[in-house]
């Protein structure tokens, strides 16, 4: 069983609760340690002793998505946390997430969020000011 919708904060423990491999544990946990670089699939695979498919198919196999499926829904929870908790552009935030094509990251915002990381960003506002109003 794969983490639900790819809850890229909780994959580490996910992954010790499970049993897991402690390469991709290892793996996880310092990829979640350090939200703010730009990791690729061959710096994870550097992490561990295997060969590239090999991470790959092991990677997959306990987390229920590739390496670069779990890399891209980090990227867009990142920069939906930026967006909800900064004043930065979605153009800043895009590039700060280390994605370089903005309609590449339109797309995937959408595809992940249902809305324009703008409308994403106007709806946490007005959420966040409504909870201050209430007693």
């Amino acid at each position: 069983m794969s983490p639900p919708d790819l809850h890229v904060a909780s994959a580490s423990a996910y992954c010790a609760k499970r049993g897991r491999d402690p390469r991709i544990e290892l793996v996880l946990g310092r990829v979640d340690s350090l939200p703010w670089r730009h990791w690729t699939v061959h710096e994870m695979v550097s992490l561990t002793a295997l060969s590239y498919s090999q991470f790959a198919r092991l990677f997959s196999a306990q987390i229920g998505a590739s390496p670069l499926r779990y890399l891209r829904a980090r990227q867009m929870q990142r920069a939906a946390q930026l967006l909800a908790e900064s004043t930065a552009s979605v153009d800043q935030i895009r590039t700060e997430v280390g994605i370089g094509d903005a309609s590449h990251f339109s797309r995937d915002f959408r595809a992940r969020f249902g809305c324009s990381a703008g409308q994403y960003r106007v709806s946490r506002l007005f959420r966040r000011q409504q909870s201050r109003q209430r007693c």
